[in-house]
C-alpha cells in the first residue's frame, strides 16, 4: 500500500500585540510585537487615518518594532502589524495613537487637543495634579480631533492630562 505524507504548516501566530498609546507631540512612540512562525518569518507595518487605506509605513523586516522619534499630530491614528512567513500572514487588529498637544494661553490657562486621527472613538480627556486623583475634563464623542480650554486649579505648580478610551 502506498500512500503520500501531506505537511501541512500553521500561519504564523502573533503573541505579544502591540497596544494602544497616548503621547504629547514632540515625544518619541514605539510599538514593539513577538510571533512565531516558520523560516523567513517577517515583520510589516501600516497606518491609515480617518476615511484612509491603510499605508505601509515600514515595510518587510526581521525586526517587529516600530519607532517614531518625535510625534506630530499627523501620527494619530490606527496602526497595524502583518506578520508573514513561508505558510501566510497574519495582521493583528489596529491599534490606536492618540496624539495631545498642550499650548499655555497667557489668563485661560491650557489649550489642549487632542489627535485621534480617526473620528470612530470617544474618549475622555482628564487632569491630576498629583497622578492619583484625576478629574474628567470633558468626554468627546467621534471626534478625529477636540480642542478644549482648561484652567486647572492655581494651588498647583504642575498639572497632567491623559486621554482615556471609551468603550
Amino acid at each position: 500500500m502506498s500512500g503520500s505524507l501531506l505537511c501541512a504548516r500553521a500561519q504564523p501566530t502573533i503573541t505579544q500585540p502591540p497596544t494602544n498609546k497616548t503621547a504629547y507631540v514632540g515625544l518619541p512612540v514605539s510599538w514593539s510585537a513577538a510571533a512565531t512562525g516558520g523560516e523567513g518569518l517577517a515583520y510589516e507595518w501600516r497606518f491609515a487615518r480617518a476615511g484612509q487605506v491603510p499605508q505601509v509605513i515600514s515595510p518587510w523586516s526581521e525586526v517587529a518594532l516600530l519607532s517614531l522619534p518625535a510625534i506630530a499630530p499627523d501620527h494619530a491614528g490606527r496602526y497595524w502589524l502583518v506578520v508573514q512567513d513561508a505558510a501566510g500572514s497574519v495582521t493583528n487588529p489596529p491599534v490606536h495613537l492618540r496624539v495631545l498637544d498642550t499650548k499655555v494661553r497667557t489668563n485661560i490657562g491650557f489649550q489642549v487637543t487632542v489627535y485621534n486621527g480617526i473620528s470612530d472613538t470617544i474618549h475622555e480627556l482628564q487632569g491630576s495634579w498629583d497622578l492619583r486623583n484625576w478629574t474628567s475634563i470633558v468626554r468627546d464623542t467621534n471626534a478625529a480631533q477636540s480642542t478644549v480650554l482648561h484652567r486647572p486649579p492655581a494651588d498647583h505648580g504642575f498639572y497632567f492630562y491623559r486621554v482615556l478610551p471609551l468603550p
